[in-house]
């Protein structure tokens, strides 16, 4: 559908399972998987590190939509 995988996932749900179905589905060279979810504490996101490394790929986190209170407000 996207001939290569998209440009950006997002995971809203909060299940660290999913984190890895989004990276999956993000385009090699520069997708980016953002993770807006929140899961139970203490709960691991694995990624194998070759992906990480050899797709550049990145996977990051986002909270209130990286809003600045001291700047923003």
């Amino acid at each position: 559908m996207t001939g290569g995988g998209a440009d950006y996932c997002f995971e809203c749900v909060g299940m660290a399972s999913l984190v890895h179905e989004a990276y999956a589905a993000c385009r090699k060279g520069w997708g980016k998987t953002i993770m807006l979810g929140v899961d139970h504490p203490g709960s691991k996101v694995s990624i194998n590190s070759n992906d990480v490394l050899f797709q550049g790929k990145t996977l990051m986190g986002s909270i209130f939509g990286g809003l600045k209170p001291k700047t923003d407000v």
